[in-house]
């Protein structure tokens, strides 16, 4: 009984700080259109397309390897100095790739604040990493509340005064550095002087140390990295068969949708531990029903996402975003990509949790080519809805290869009757 409290006080913490962090950077989407042209928040849009996946394929996921590494081969400060390596190969490869595709100086200026905004975020998940080394998840959560508490505010504040995207960005990377410095910092710290094994000497051999963190980490980047651009690779086209405006009007509805993937999110946070423990263990009741579980609770939340987005969703969007971002074929659309999408990322968590990482980067890529793909077909006829549509094809497909996966996967499973489930 009071695993099960724990983990529902776990899922309520998830729930809050995950859900209202993303959401909160939908408002931003939201402020600036607000503050801006749809135009404006069509580049700001592909400034976020472009870095996320240089980011995510760049940054190994270290707060995976982080929260998972039981024998603590890496030091804490270890972990600190791959970060910053990783975030300044990120910023540099970024800002290549805005020189080369950007003749705007401003845009250029906004792509190296958006850059400082994700390096932030990046270390920020290092603690976050740590804080689940110590069962702390309230520690993230309150973090994540803290960031989209300010990082908005900090937006508004900054275009408001500026009338300037560029220094938007910069609010946004303020608003999120200050709850690392005033919060996260001081926990840390806190954690690591009762930490015996986080305090003791460091080794002297950093440099084979950060190789095998590297890796260890290089498939999960790689990982993470292809799922980002199944996300964003309609975005790219969108932008330049249709210009920043079109871009504009999609990604606040695409990012409304996607809310309904980090709700269930904190239900597969909760849950992906004891699934794993379940799998080596050789339950495979627990493990099925686990996810049951999972798939049911994504359903059910994307089943009222469209049912309120049918009946509330030109209201609230005409009032958050304005009469010209109402666009309800379109909300559907996306809404039923990230129903999709939601779909594949829950049965996802079967083979993560029985650590079958090649497999999981298989079904990405097949998702990403049917993607690129369909958005290749469908966003010159279509356009922003082509999109959406481009989604939903490649995130079936992928759903269609990861559920197979799974039932072999299951079938193969050893099954104990002697564990209790």
């Amino acid at each position: 009984m009071a695993e099960a409290g724990s983990r529902r006080s776990a899922f309520a913490w998830n729930f809050a700080g995950t859900t209202l962090y993303n959401f909160s950077q939908w408002l931003v989407l939201a402020i600036l259109g607000r503050l801006f042209s749809q135009a404006t928040v069509g580049e700001y849009s592909l400034l976020l397309a472009l870095t996320a996946p240089v980011f995510l394929l760049t940054g190994l996921n270290l707060r995976v390897i982080q929260a998972t590494d039981a024998r603590r081969r890496w030091s804490v400060s270890q972990f600190e100095r791959m970060r910053h390596l990783l975030n300044a190969v990120a910023m540099g490869i970024s800002f290549l790739i805005g020189v080369f595709t950007f003749t705007d100086m401003g845009l250029l200026a906004a792509l190296v604040a958006v850059c400082g905004a994700k390096a932030v975020e990046a270390r920020g998940q290092l603690n976050y990493g740590y804080f689940q080394v110590h069962d702390r998840l309230d520690y993230v959560a309150q973090s994540l509340l803290s960031r989209a508490l300010l990082g908005p505010m900090m937006v508004a504040l900054a275009a408001f005064l500026t009338d300037s995207l560029a220094w938007s960005a910069v609010g946004l990377m303020v608003g999120w550095v200050i709850p690392q410095l005033l919060l996260d910092k001081p926990r840390v710290q806190r954690l690591i002087r009762n930490d015996p094994q986080a305090t003791r000497p460091e080794e002297p051999r950093t440099v084979p140390a950060l190789r095998a963190m590297l890796t260890k980490g290089f498939p999960l980047g790689v990982d993470a990295g292809v799922s980002s651009l199944s996300i964003n690779a309609p975005r790219y086209l969108l932008q330049a068969t249709a210009g920043s405006a079109a871009l504009g009007g999609f990604v606040p509805l695409a990012y409304l949708a996607q809310l309904i993937s980090s709700i269930t999110s904190a239900m597969a946070t909760t849950l992906i531990s004891p699934m794993s423990r379940a799998y080596h263990e050789g339950r495979r009741k627990y493990f099925v029903r686990s996810l049951v579980r999972l798939v049911a609770f994504g359903a059910g939340v994307s089943a009222a996402a469209m049912v309120a987005a049918w009946a509330i969703g030109d209201w609230v969007i005409a009032r958050a975003l304005g009469p010209e971002y109402v666009n309800r074929p379109l909300l559907m659309a996306l809404l039923l990509s990230s129903t999709v999408i939601t779909l594949q990322r829950m049965l996802s968590k079967a083979l993560e949790a029985s650590t079958a990482f090649t497999r999981y980067m298989l079904v990405d890529s097949v998702t990403l080519a049917t993607v690129a793909l369909a958005s290749v077909v469908l966003i010159p006829k279509f356009g922003a809805l082509g999109a959406a549509h481009s989604l939903t094809m490649g995130f079936l497909l992928g759903t269609a290869v990861v559920l197979a996966m799974v039932v072999k996967l299951v079938n193969t499973m050893p099954d104990s009757p002697a564990s209790r489930d």
